[in-house]
């Protein structure tokens, strides 16, 4: 985003918002595939990127 800051969700079949949309917490952002190393479902991927660095999701602004 314009601040520096890239939110990445991954291990979703199906989104349910679009791309630099605000969302509040709790909402329904996607439902997870079903494409698992063992079969099961899919687990959820957040990772956050400061300026092309990796940072812990802890140290990202909210809303």
């Amino acid at each position: 985003d314009s601040n520096g800051y890239i939110y990445l969700y991954g291990g979703n079949e199906d989104l349910f918002v679009n791309v630099g949309q605000t969302v509040a917490a709790g909402s329904r952002i996607g439902r997870l595939g079903s494409s698992g190393p063992d079969g099961g479902k899919q687990d959820m991927i957040f990772s956050v990127f400061r300026e092309g660095v990796p940072i812990s999701p802890e140290e990202a602004p909210r809303g």
